[in-house]
């Protein structure tokens, strides 16, 4: 394998949606030297400008519950900067300045963000991600992240987490698991 690059971090963070988002930024803030990798060329995952899919939270259901910590911080901000795409009736934001919110508070965190690099492989010491292999896309090169600390795979898909061997669950868990009144009776996947 060609690495044409290697880098150094404290931890890792793969993904852009909303918790990889934050997790980078908390990371950032604790004084960590924090990658983000996103393989789009927006910042956001699924409620970026692409696929403008709305955060919904707790406050979304219930009028008297509220987002807090960074995601309540990002959605303050981008109501006063009027970040939001108005269409009647749609749920969806596509407004690219919600993107430019999420930028600026990484980078105030100290957050350096590595847009379309796709996470291809993790390199294993023993049962820890030691570094993970990424492919710059814009510039056809292979990059290797050297990782101290963590690595937060937040891709949605969790690609680099289950080739590393970490446990993972998919489909629906039944209700006894977690008692979760609204959970199927039966375990299904």
């Amino acid at each position: 394998m060609d690495i044409q690059t290697t880098l150094l971090c404290d931890v890792l963070v793969i993904g852009s949606g909303m918790s990889g988002c934050c997790a980078a930024i908390q990371a950032g803030r604790l004084g960590c030297n924090t990658i983000l990798l996103e393989k789009d060329e927006v910042l956001g995952g699924n409620s970026g400008p692409n696929l403008g899919v709305e955060i919904r939270g707790a406050h979304w259901y219930n009028p008297y519950g509220a987002e807090t910590g960074i995601v309540h911080e990002l959605e303050e901000k981008q109501a006063a900067l009027l970040a939001e795409t108005p269409v009647k009736g749609m749920l969806y934001n596509i407004s690219r300045r919600r993107e430019a919110i999420i930028h600026e508070a990484l980078q105030d965190a100290g957050v350096r963000i590595l847009k379309r690099h796709y996470a291809r492989i993790p390199e294993m010491d023993g049962d820890r991600i030691d570094a993970v292999i990424a492919e710059d896309i814009a510039a056809f090169k292979t990059v290797r992240i050297k990782v101290k600390s963590s690595v937060i795979d937040a891709s949605g898909d969790g690609h680099i987490a289950a080739l590393s061997g970490a446990d993972f669950d998919y489909g629906a868990e039944s209700r006894d698991e977690f008692n979760e009144r609204s959970a199927p009776e039966k375990r299904h996947n």
